[in-house]
């Protein structure tokens, strides 16, 4: 609702099907390694409100450099109960000031409210997020899907960037 984002609209049955079976390819996956590996990518931009328990996930990340992978089965509230693997990647971070943080981060399993969620239940809220953080009904959400590569009709790789 609140994020910045891109996106693409196929203009032709053709395109649509290739697309379709693009996220189908990438649902259908079940290792990280085919997650990975799956010719679809979606990177986003985060700025995060750093709260005093911050420095137990950082001192995680550290230990496994990055990037860094926040795994959790969780079970969605709506519309389906069922547990599923959620799979968030850490690029990079930049801390900016003593209260704030910038992440670069890649979904690998396209859940909804997935980089909300991980973020905040690792003490790092999204920056005016009305449901996981802080909301101000007078700015956006600091979250931003700025990439998307994917492979074209050609075979070729393609991106996308804002």
């Amino acid at each position: 609702k609140d994020t910045d984002w891109l996106m693409i609209i196929a203009k032709t049955e053709k395109w649509l099907q290739h697309f379709k079976s693009l996220f189908r390819e990438k649902s259908e996956s079940s290792s990280l390694e085919e997650k990975e590996s799956t010719p679809l990518q979606k990177y986003y931009r985060a700025i995060c409100e750093i709260t005093p328990k911050w420095a137990e996930f950082l001192d995680e990340m550290k230990k496994s450099w990055l990037p860094y992978y926040i795994q959790e089965t969780v079970i969605a509230k709506v519309p389906n109960c069922t547990p599923k693997m959620w799979i968030t990647k850490v690029l990079d971070f930049e801390k900016l000031w003593d209260w704030l943080v910038k992440m670069q981060l890649q979904i690998l399993t396209w859940r909804t409210h997935q980089i909300r969620y991980h973020l905040s239940n690792h003490w790092l809220p999204i920056q005016w997020d009305y449901l996981y953080g802080r909301e101000d009904e007078n700015i956006p959400m600091q979250l931003t899907a700025w990439r998307l590569e994917y492979l074209d009709l050609n075979g070729q790789m393609q991106t996308v960037e804002i």
